[in-house]
């Protein structure tokens, strides 16, 4: 399930404009950027949209296999 700007917007709604500069800042230049990468930022933004998305996408899943 890829996660993408679309999806920052209907997620974060009132924060969207702000994550999604920040995650192009970080990963400037890139168009696909992992779970790990996320929750191994420095960045606390990013850090922090990876923690949501591992809790909401892959923890479950990981723990169903």
């Amino acid at each position: 399930m890829p996660i993408n700007f679309k999806s920052i917007d209907i997620l974060f709604e009132e924060r969207s404009e702000e994550i999604k500069e920040r995650l192009s800042a970080v990963f400037e230049g890139k168009e696909i950027c992992y779970i790990g990468d996320l929750l191994d930022s420095k960045d606390n933004i990013v850090k922090e949209i990876g923690d949501f998305v591992y809790r909401n996408v892959f923890k479950n899943y990981t723990t169903k296999m």
